[in-house]
């Protein structure tokens, strides 16, 4: 969908998938069926999770990716865990140096160039220190005269659609995910500690 944007979005990320990348897939294909499957026409998994946490407004999220930080707006019970810490609303602050509400504001100043996304202006000093300097998107770009059909593209390319038609396939409620981590070994989850695996469950 967002290519219909930007032709050259995700560009540099359409060269190929790694081996181990695809070794994984072809391990975890066999019973995906067991679980629930959430899919959405032209849309990525960016646009899905966004909205179905805000339809569940519940969340665990096992991720090192800033991008995925947009969900904690979606929903009110919003957690991530790396593998050092779990971050909830209460803690945000003290992990990120800025508060949730200001979350849309740091990913507009972060970019997103390993998505191939084009930032319309160059923003001046640390980040963080801007996100806090600024009350929003809007005042950010008041202050710094920024505007333009641009600048509207650029944000329907960093931020996920909150309108998804969604998919639900009810899983068969097979195996239990300990015991699937157990027999298979997935790579993916090789670095998940014990917290983390038991989040997941």
């Amino acid at each position: 969908m967002k290519k219909s944007i930007d032709e050259g979005y995700k560009q540099k990320r359409n060269l190929g998938h790694s081996t181990s990348f695809i070794s994984t897939i072809k391990t975890i294909t066999p019973f995906l069926p067991h679980y629930n499957l959430v899919t959405a026409e032209g849309m990525e998994a960016d646009d899905i999770s966004f909205c179905l946490i805000k339809k569940l407004n519940s969340c665990v999220m096992l991720t090192n990716d800033s991008d995925w930080l947009i969900n904690f707006i979606a929903a009110d019970n919003v957690r991530l865990s790396d593998n050092k810490e779990t971050v909830h609303q209460s803690n945000f602050y003290i992990k990120y140096g800025f508060p949730v509400h200001k979350i849309p504001l740091y990913l507009f100043l972060k970019g997103d160039s390993k998505d191939s996304v084009k930032k319309p202006f160059r923003i001046k000093g640390d980040i963080v220190e801007s996100s806090n300097q600024y009350d929003s998107i809007e005042d950010y770009c008041k202050k710094n005269e920024l505007s333009g059909e641009d600048v509207e593209k650029y944000k329907k390319l960093i931020f996920p659609f909150t309108n998804v038609n969604m998919v639900i396939t009810e899983g068969k409620r097979g195996e239990h995910t300990r015991d699937i981590i157990n027999k298979y070994k997935l790579t993916w989850m090789k670095s998940y500690n014990t917290k983390q695996k038991r989040l997941l469950e």
